[in-house]
This record gives C-alpha cells, sequence and structure tokens, in this order.
C-alpha cells in the first residue's frame, strides 16, 4: 500500500467560490459560465489536455488543449464523479457510491475498471507510482496501473471525514478535509 499517508492533523483548506469565473492569465481571459455548461468539480491535466467534471450527474465532461476554448465529451455512461487526476500516461475517475472507476490515455477515450469496493469515492490523487481514491470510510483503494484495485485501511476514524484533495509529494501523502 501506498506509504507515508499522513494521518494526523491534516490541513483544512479555503473553499473557493464555485465555479471560477473571470480568470485571468496573461493576456488570456476566461468566462467558466460562459463556456462550461455546469459548475466544474475537479479539473485534470495531462497527455496535453485538461479535463474537467462537471456537476451535474450526467455522462458529460469537459475538455481542452489549450484552457480556453472548451469541448464536451462523454464518459458513456451517467454517474456522479467528484473528482479527477492524471498520472502514469491516464486519467482516472472514480465513480461516487459505486466500484466503478472511469480511466482514459488521452481525456477523451473512456473505459471502466473494477474498484475493490464501492464506496463514497470523494478525491483522487497520482504518485510515487499509485493511484488513491479517498472515501468517506476508513477503507481507501489504491493502484499500480488504474485497472486493478486493492483496499486499504487508512487508519481514520470511519466515516470522520469529507475529503476533498489528495496529492503526493516530497515522499508523503497528503489528503484535506
Amino acid at each position: 500500500t501506498p506509504s507515508n499517508l499522513a494521518r494526523d492533523a491534516c490541513p483544512r483548506r479555503a473553499t473557493p467560490p464555485s465555479p471560477i469565473t473571470n480568470l485571468t492569465f496573461g493576456r488570456s481571459y476566461v468566462d467558466w459560465l460562459a463556456v462550461i455548461p455546469a459548475e466544474i468539480k475537479a479539473i485534470a491535466y495531462g497527455h496535453g489536455i485538461y479535463v474537467a467534471i462537471l456537476d451535474d450527474s450526467s455522462s458529460t465532461y469537459c475538455y481542452s488543449s489549450d484552457g480556453i476554448t472548451w469541448h464536451s465529451g462523454s464518459f458513456g455512461s451517467s454517474g456522479d464523479r467528484r473528482c479527477i487526476c492524471y498520472g502514469n500516461d491516464r486519467f482516472i475517475c472514480p465513480r461516487f457510491n459505486t466500484n466503478i472507476v472511469d480511466w482514459s490515455y488521452d481525456g477523451m477515450q473512456w473505459n471502466t475498471a473494477t474498484l475493490s469496493s464501492a464506496r463514497s469515492w470523494q478525491a483522487c490523487g497520482y504518485g510515487n507510482g499509485y493511484y488513491l481514491c479517498a472515501s468517506g470510510s476508513n477503507t481507501w483503494a489504491y493502484s499500480h496501473d488504474g485497472k486493478n484495485w486493492s483496499d486499504f485501511n487508512t487508519g481514520v476514524a470511519s466515516g470522520a471525514y469529507k475529503w476533498t484533495d489528495i496529492c503526493y509529494g516530497n515522499g508523503t501523502w497528503v489528503a484535506t478535509i
């Protein structure tokens, strides 16, 4: 299982307004409300593409190669998706309250894999050769390839937290609530 999972006092983060609007990057201007059909739950970048998960429990997501011009795509089946991450040359996106994870090499053609158990998957991340999915219980899932998954116990009290983000850096996994 992934080592060095930070279990003690997890940092809390301020909640930014959602959806993010009127971002300025140099000379580019993005008005998210004008180009994305629903609020964004999560976004990831990899393989030269941004993929945004929408807050509408449908099969629709949005993707962009430049972060300015957006297109809609379909996972192929509906479901509540709350997180997405990229690593090891693929995106993963677990479905909330199921044992299904969507995965893609390019962010446009999606496949499904089976997680080890159905849980309230809330956050996901990639680091140190592992994909990690956090649930509202003390049982999380990990995978080396995004297709074959195993459970592990975090040691955190079951149902104690609503995880919002997971990241890996400097030899340590950190999860926020």
